[in-house]
């Protein structure tokens, strides 16, 4: 999938088989791209600088924690 903005510049959107996003690539070819489980929750989200933000879920789906790409953690709780 293709999104153009008013500049003409394009944003290209890649999903799976079951419809989940996978990777964006921006209008200067940099691409950013997600690691899912079999369920389709994030994992991992691979930055163009080489950053990596991970999550991580409880039983039921819910995110519990996020380690942003400088390795901070943020906790949840539900």
């Amino acid at each position: 999938m293709r999104f153009q903005d008013c500049s003409g510049k394009d944003t290209h959107y890649r999903y799976d088989d079951r419809g989940h996003l996978i990777a964006v690539t921006d209008a200067l070819n940099t691409a950013t791209t997600l690691e899912r489980k079999p369920d389709g929750e994030v994992l991992r989200i691979n930055h163009p600088d080489g950053s990596v933000a991970s999550f991580a879920y409880n039983a039921l789906g819910q995110v519990v924690s996020h380690t942003n790409g400088k390795g901070q953690i943020t906790r949840l709780s539900l």
